[in-house]
């Protein structure tokens, strides 16, 4: 009886002259080429390792990271890269060699917006960025709850620059777990793209 009455509602015109075509991936500017690039970055990590049901506490909560990536543009819009990254290690009141380091290894995808097309191809100029990505964290320490391994979504938000030698500056901010945030400044060099 429900399907019945659910047949005779009237579907909006929108939906109606909704196609696949229309919901396809947006062409490339003529300009854009697939192109490899290579780079890295050092930043401050916050660490906040859960230290609830134990009986340490947290004595910092930041520490140093660097960041090395490999990527591939596939689209004006889209490129994907592996990233690794040592976060830093997170030091206990307790003391006595009682800390946890962290070190992660993702596949990201990096999402561009905010310029115009032209610029995103050649990825020169300005151009935001959202990051969304999947991987591995190790959490490494002597005392045993925070020794483990853990699979985590990334969500990251960044800005890059770049020049038509094919060097960019890129700053970001990255949540890579429940435990860690990443602010980083580094650089990515595109192969390829020298005149």
């Amino acid at each position: 009886i429900s399907l019945l009455g659910c047949s005779s509602i009237k579907t909006p015109d929108a939906v109606q002259n909704l196609s696949l075509s229309s919901l396809s991936i947006p062409a490339n500017d003529p300009s854009f080429r697939k192109r490899l690039y290579v780079g890295g970055a050092i930043g401050q990590s916050t660490l906040k390792p859960d230290t609830s049901g134990t009986i340490y506490t947290a004595a910092n909560d930041s520490a140093g990271t660097t960041q090395f990536r490999l990527g591939i543009d596939l689209h004006n819009k889209l490129s994907v890269e592996l990233d690794t990254a040592v976060l830093g290690t997170a030091k206990f009141e307790q003391g006595n060699g009682t800390d946890v380091s962290y070190t992660s290894a993702s596949v990201n995808a990096l999402i561009y917006g905010l310029t115009g097309v032209n610029n995103r191809s050649r990825r020169e100029g300005f151009s935001g960025y959202g990051r969304i990505g999947y991987g591995y964290v190790q959490h490494t320490s002597i005392v045993e709850p925070f020794d483990y391994s853990d699979k985590s979504i990334l969500l990251g938000l960044g800005g890059e620059y770049g020049f038509k030698n094919g060097f960019a500056l890129r700053a970001d901010v990255t949540r890579i777990d429940s435990d860690a945030t990443v602010m980083g400044i580094g650089g990515v060099y595109r192969f390829g793209m020298a005149p």
